[in-house]
Protein backbone atom coordinates (compact mmCIF):
# COMPACT_ATOMS: atom_id res chain seq x y z
CA UNK A 1 0.00 0.00 0.00
CA UNK A 2 1.13 3.73 -0.98
CA UNK A 3 1.18 6.32 1.93
CA UNK A 4 0.66 9.52 0.24
CA UNK A 5 3.02 12.35 1.83
CA UNK A 6 2.61 15.91 1.73
CA UNK A 7 5.80 17.78 -0.34
CA UNK A 8 8.10 19.51 1.66
CA UNK A 9 9.02 23.10 1.63
CA UNK A 10 12.28 21.91 0.59
CA UNK A 11 10.64 19.68 -1.98
CA UNK A 12 8.48 22.71 -3.29
CA UNK A 13 10.80 24.87 -3.64
CA UNK A 14 13.27 22.75 -5.65
CA UNK A 15 11.02 22.00 -8.25
CA UNK A 16 9.92 25.96 -8.77
CA UNK A 17 14.22 26.27 -9.23
CA UNK A 18 13.91 23.39 -11.56
CA UNK A 19 11.27 24.65 -13.56
CA UNK A 20 12.93 28.57 -13.11
CA UNK A 21 15.57 27.21 -14.68
CA UNK A 22 14.44 25.44 -17.45
CA UNK A 23 12.69 28.44 -18.77
CA UNK A 24 15.44 31.42 -17.95
CA UNK A 25 16.98 33.04 -21.03
CA UNK A 26 20.40 34.85 -20.80
CA UNK A 27 20.88 36.87 -23.61
CA UNK A 28 23.66 38.81 -24.65
CA UNK A 29 25.42 40.25 -27.66
CA UNK A 30 28.64 38.28 -27.76
CA UNK A 31 30.43 40.46 -29.98
CA UNK A 32 30.87 43.05 -32.78
CA UNK A 33 33.64 41.28 -34.93
CA UNK A 34 36.15 42.38 -35.61
CA UNK A 35 35.77 45.09 -33.55
CA UNK A 36 33.42 47.74 -32.61
CA UNK A 37 35.64 50.46 -34.25
CA UNK A 38 36.37 49.82 -37.65
CA UNK A 39 37.39 51.40 -40.96
CA UNK A 40 35.24 52.19 -43.94
CA UNK A 41 35.19 48.74 -46.25
CA UNK A 42 35.44 46.56 -43.33
CA UNK A 43 33.18 43.83 -42.80
CA UNK A 44 31.28 43.94 -39.38
CA UNK A 45 29.17 41.00 -37.88
CA UNK A 46 26.90 41.48 -34.92
CA UNK A 47 26.46 38.14 -32.94
CA UNK A 48 23.88 37.83 -30.42
CA UNK A 49 23.38 34.61 -28.62
CA UNK A 50 20.72 33.25 -26.64
CA UNK A 51 21.45 30.47 -24.09
CA UNK A 52 18.51 29.18 -23.09
CA UNK A 53 18.04 25.78 -20.79
CA UNK A 54 14.79 24.21 -21.99
CA UNK A 55 14.29 20.70 -23.35
CA UNK A 56 13.14 20.58 -27.04
CA UNK A 57 12.86 22.83 -29.52
CA UNK A 58 12.06 26.70 -28.95
CA UNK A 59 10.99 29.25 -31.40
CA UNK A 60 13.30 32.33 -31.03
CA UNK A 61 12.92 35.70 -32.80
CA UNK A 62 15.79 37.61 -32.66
CA UNK A 63 15.42 41.28 -33.52
CA UNK A 64 18.43 44.12 -33.95
CA UNK A 65 18.09 47.35 -33.04
CA UNK A 66 20.13 50.36 -34.59
CA UNK A 67 19.88 53.47 -32.69
CA UNK A 68 16.30 51.73 -31.44
CA UNK A 69 15.27 51.53 -34.79
CA UNK A 70 14.48 47.60 -35.91
CA UNK A 71 16.86 46.80 -38.53
CA UNK A 72 16.69 43.12 -39.12
CA UNK A 73 14.78 40.56 -37.50
CA UNK A 74 14.89 36.44 -37.96
CA UNK A 75 12.62 33.51 -36.32
CA UNK A 76 13.99 30.23 -35.70
CA UNK A 77 14.23 27.45 -33.87
CA UNK A 78 17.72 26.50 -33.87
CA UNK A 79 19.98 26.80 -31.03
CA UNK A 80 23.02 28.70 -32.90
CA UNK A 81 24.02 32.29 -32.65
CA UNK A 82 22.37 35.10 -34.86
CA UNK A 83 24.76 36.90 -37.09
CA UNK A 84 23.85 39.91 -38.47
CA UNK A 85 26.74 41.11 -41.18
CA UNK A 86 27.57 44.68 -42.08
CA UNK A 87 28.81 44.28 -45.44
CA UNK A 88 31.37 47.12 -46.41
CA UNK A 89 30.64 48.63 -43.43
CA UNK A 90 30.19 52.61 -43.93
CA UNK A 91 29.87 55.87 -41.63
CA UNK A 92 26.16 55.31 -41.95
CA UNK A 93 26.28 51.71 -40.15
CA UNK A 94 28.04 53.73 -36.94
CA UNK A 95 25.33 53.74 -34.33
CA UNK A 96 24.26 51.66 -31.33
CA UNK A 97 23.38 48.03 -31.81
CA UNK A 98 21.17 46.01 -29.31
CA UNK A 99 19.54 42.38 -29.79
CA UNK A 100 16.38 41.55 -28.07
CA UNK A 101 14.62 37.69 -28.65
CA UNK A 102 11.55 36.77 -28.13
CA UNK A 103 11.28 33.18 -26.80
CA UNK A 104 7.91 31.68 -25.57
CA UNK A 105 6.45 35.49 -24.27
CA UNK A 106 9.98 36.37 -22.56
CA UNK A 107 11.97 39.42 -24.75
CA UNK A 108 15.14 40.01 -22.78
CA UNK A 109 17.56 42.55 -24.13
CA UNK A 110 20.95 43.15 -24.53
CA UNK A 111 23.12 46.13 -23.15
CA UNK A 112 23.81 48.07 -26.46
CA UNK A 113 27.07 48.01 -28.06
CA UNK A 114 28.86 50.95 -30.28
CA UNK A 115 29.97 50.50 -33.78
CA UNK A 116 31.81 52.91 -34.89
CA UNK A 117 33.37 53.53 -38.31
CA UNK A 118 36.13 55.91 -39.46
CA UNK A 119 36.61 57.40 -43.12
CA UNK A 120 34.32 58.61 -45.54
CA UNK A 121 34.98 58.10 -49.38
CA UNK A 122 36.99 61.41 -50.99
CA UNK A 123 33.37 63.01 -52.83
CA UNK A 124 33.97 63.97 -55.68
CA UNK A 125 33.15 67.42 -57.39
CA UNK A 126 31.47 67.85 -60.57
CA UNK A 127 30.53 70.60 -62.85
CA UNK A 128 27.90 70.32 -65.83
CA UNK A 129 30.40 72.88 -68.40
CA UNK A 130 34.03 73.00 -68.46
CA UNK A 131 33.89 76.49 -69.61
CA UNK A 132 32.13 79.50 -68.78
CA UNK A 133 31.83 83.37 -67.86
CA UNK A 134 30.95 85.65 -64.76
CA UNK A 135 27.32 85.86 -64.13
CA UNK A 136 26.52 82.64 -66.05
CA UNK A 137 24.14 79.75 -64.44
CA UNK A 138 26.36 76.66 -63.58
CA UNK A 139 25.35 73.23 -62.12
CA UNK A 140 27.54 71.79 -59.81
CA UNK A 141 27.13 68.62 -57.55
CA UNK A 142 29.12 66.34 -55.40
CA UNK A 143 28.74 62.75 -54.64
CA UNK A 144 30.29 59.77 -53.16
CA UNK A 145 28.88 56.47 -54.57
CA UNK A 146 30.57 54.14 -52.28
CA UNK A 147 28.77 55.72 -49.27
CA UNK A 148 25.63 55.08 -47.74
CA UNK A 149 22.99 56.57 -45.57
CA UNK A 150 21.73 60.46 -46.06
CA UNK A 151 25.03 62.73 -46.76
CA UNK A 152 24.78 66.07 -46.65
CA UNK A 153 27.04 68.45 -48.65
CA UNK A 154 27.80 71.97 -48.35
CA UNK A 155 28.77 74.87 -50.72
CA UNK A 156 30.42 77.63 -50.29
CA UNK A 157 31.54 80.64 -52.01
CA UNK A 158 33.88 83.26 -49.90
CA UNK A 159 33.75 81.08 -47.17
CA UNK A 160 29.85 81.64 -46.91
CA UNK A 161 27.64 78.77 -47.25
CA UNK A 162 25.21 78.78 -50.57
Amino acid sequence: MWELQQPSVRMVTQLLLLTSVLLSTLFTIRSVEPSNAVSQGTNVTVRCQALVSSSGFLNREYTIYKDNTVVYTKSTTTTEDLLYSLRMARVANTGKYECKVNIQGKEPSTNSEKLTVTGLQTPVLSVDKRVFSEGEEVTVWCKAPEESGAIVFYFYKDSKDL
